[in-house]
């Protein structure tokens, strides 16, 4: 444990030559900072709503603003993240914000088109429901989806399916689809 910590120690350490900043992050592959391209991003789109013990579904709403970082270093695969500060109209009075929700995917592109998957959760989640507060934690999300972009432009249609644990309320089960508009800000 020593040898890592110094070997990552003195690399850091190293001064940098002109025209490479980066260099001596101690950060390998994919995962280096130059390899990643981010920005702004919005979502939204229809979701289906259902309370732990009912059977039917409400027709309802999301809306997401989030800050996406994505990578294609390591070709043909595609790494993708994204923290976002998500409202949810439920269905029957019910409304959830969720502060924040994080969702990492992983998946495959060609030429400006990408196919992915994964999973994330929302850490702190604020609902109302029945005319009354409520409060969730940790609610586990998992996605698909495909995706196009070029320039500076990103679109992704994607489906969901997320269980929202609400501890002083009741629980919904979610499903949704969106459509996610970003934007890069750093190439």
């Amino acid at each position: 444990m020593a040898v890592v910590l110094c070997a990552t120690t003195t690399a850091a350490a190293q001064p940098s030559r002109p025209g490479s900043d980066l260099k001596g992050t101690g950060i390998l592959g994919p995962f280096h900072p130059k390899d990643f391209r981010d920005g702004p991003e919005l979502r939204g789109g229809p979701l289906w709503a259902r309370r732990k013990r009912a059977r039917a579904a409400s027709t309802g709403f999301e809306a997401a603003y989030g800050y996406a970082s994505w990578t294609h270093a390591v070709r043909p695969w595609l790494l993708w993240g994204t923290m976002q500060w998500t409202l949810r109209g439920l269905g029957h009075g019910a409304y959830a914000l969720s502060l924040p929700r994080h969702i990492v995917v992983g998946g495959l592109h060609a030429s400006h088109l990408e196919v992915f998957a994964g999973a994330g959760a929302s850490g702190i989640t604020l609902d109302w429901s029945d005319g009354s507060p409520g409060f969730g934690m940790l609610s586990p999300c998992a996605t698909t989806g495909v995706g196009w972009y070029t320039g500076e432009l990103r679109v992704q249609l994607s489906a969901y399916v997320e269980y929202l644990w609400s501890w002083t309320a009741d629980d919904h089960w979610v499903r949704g689809l969106s459509l996610s508009l970003g934007m890069t800000t750093r190439p």
